[in-house]
């Protein structure tokens, strides 16, 4: 686990040394003109394709027999500011799903099946420059299968950045990850762990359209005493499709790999591929980059589901 801790923060901070390097040269688009801070938010709506969801042997070979599923779910924020440069953001996060298949709502590989989070920011801002703060999250996420089910309470504290350079955001978080059983059921949750998030974001078209890539690893360890490495790397992009006096709409589809593996048992691995498209209704700004850098351009990557792969390897 340690190896792997320090293989990624090595990989990220070249990575993010190579994207501010790059875009040193790139002049700001002078039609992002700076706006007053205000109150702002958005709310979405989205559906996910699940695909690959398996544990073990059902992952490949002969016998692989990994699981797809739909779900439907929604997020929102709002992003208050608090004094000069000083920012409060709450959030909250839904998504529930069923299997495709003979078995509608269980299947036998422990997968993601429903949860909600609530999280919470605070932020010092110098908008065109930089960001660092505090956030936290609480959540509930619920697994099943044909053999099991299990519910348990998740837990984010930590610390967090980003360094704006242009039309680039560079953003970090760490925190420290836990959970709580709900259902005594010695489930393989992590508990007592380390999140790092590492992500890029980049603006064009005046603002109209993000990209975003995304690096996530959860180490810790299970109630089993066994650890537990856990990772997710996605892609997304978001496009303003209409305009309105006060605000946009948007349109963002994501892809998100997911993979964990349970040590010292090298077998006990579990993996997750993840399509999402939505819709976002945002007040406040005229743009992506504004929303970015002025407004709620904070969140949290998808902890529910990692933990849910987590589960998964036992």
């Amino acid at each position: 686990m340690r190896k792997t801790f320090v293989t990624l923060l090595g990989t990220t901070s070249v990575f993010a040394l190579v994207v501010g390097t790059s875009s040193i040269a790139t002049a700001a688009d002078p039609q992002l003109q700076a706006p007053d801070r205000v109150l702002s938010g958005s709310m979405a709506i989205f559906g996910s394709y699940t695909t690959g969801v398996c544990h073990e042997s059902e992952c490949h070979g002969a016998n692989s027999d990994p699981d797809d599923w739909f779900s439907l779910g929604g997020f929102g924020n709002v992003a208050v500011p608090v004094a000069d440069n000083l920012s409060l953001q709450l959030g909250f996060y839904g998504e529930a799903g069923n299997i495709i298949g003979e078995d509608s709502n269980f299947s036998s590989s422990q997968e993601y099946a429903n949860g909600v989070m609530g999280s919470a920011h605070l932020n010092f801002r110098e908008p065109e420059a930089y960001l660092f703060g505090a956030f936290g999250a609480l959540g509930s996420v619920e697994t099943a299968s044909d053999q099991s089910s299990g519910t348990a309470n998740i837990y984010l504290a930590g610390v967090e950045g980003q360094y704006h350079i242009d039309d680039w955001t560079l953003y970090g978080q760490v925190a420290f990850a836990d959970s709580s059983d709900l259902d005594n059921s010695d489930s393989d949750w992590i508990q007592n762990g380390v999140y790092l998030r590492g992500a890029v974001k980049h603006f064009f078209n005046d603002g109209m359209t993000k990209l975003q890539g995304d690096v996530v690893y959860v180490g810790g360890e299970q109630s089993t005493g066994d650890d537990i490495d856990a990772w997710q790397f996605g892609v997304e992009v978001e496009h303003i499709v209409s305009s309105y006096s006060n605000g946009y709409i948007s349109a963002f589809g994501r892809f998100d790999a997911f993979f964990a593996n349970e040590s010292p048992d090298v077998n006990d691995d579990a993996e997750a591929y993840v399509f999402k498209i939505g819709l976002k209704a945002s007040f406040g700004y005229d743009n992506l980059y504004q929303r970015d850098h002025y407004g709620e351009g904070v969140d949290i990557a998808d902890i529910m589901r990692i933990q849910a792969v987590a589960r998964a390897t036992d």
